[in-house]
């Protein structure tokens, strides 16, 4: 596997988008990933190029699994950054903004590809980079929140 696989690079998004739409999709099997499971942790890693504006209610961005290259059918997300009761909202969504998330993944279908999901409005403006990698953004993606609200 290469060390990062590019889903956008300076994608506009305004409204519900799977990264197909714009040709952006791995197909897994293509790149030798059989088997369907990656060994160890699987990163998300995504960079507000142009600040978001509008999604007044936020939105989520969820990496999603399939068999169907158009995620017709048969969709499955591991992981999401941001849900529908819990979104990300405009002022994280900040130009320099970054984000990183890991998760196991077993059980990927032959395509991966994400899905940008406003909660209700679209945005009248922004943009993102975001690939999958062997490791997040920064130091800071490796760490995780304590029970006791710390950080460790």
């Amino acid at each position: 596997m290469d060390t990062k696989w590019e889903i956008w690079d300076g994608q506009a998004l305004t409204s519900e988008e799977f990264s197909h739409t714009n040709g952006n999709l791995l197909d897994l099997e293509e790149d030798g990933v059989t088997d369907e499971c990656i060994d160890g942790r699987l990163w998300l890693n995504i960079k507000v190029g142009t600040a978001f504006a509008g999604l007044d209610s936020g939105c989520y961005i969820a990496v999603v699994t399939s068999d169907s290259g158009t995620f017709a059918s048969g969709v499955w997300s591991p992981v999401a950054i941001g849900a529908e009761d819990a979104p990300l909202l405009v002022a994280q969504l900040a130009a320099g903004a970054v984000f990183s998330v890991a998760t196991h993944v077993f059980g990927l279908h032959k395509y991966l590809g994400l899905l940008f999901e406003p909660i209700s409005e679209a945005a009248s403006a922004g943009a993102l980079d975001a690939w999958f990698g062997l490791g997040p953004i920064s130091p800071v993606g490796r760490r995780q929140k304590a029970r006791t609200g710390y950080t460790m």
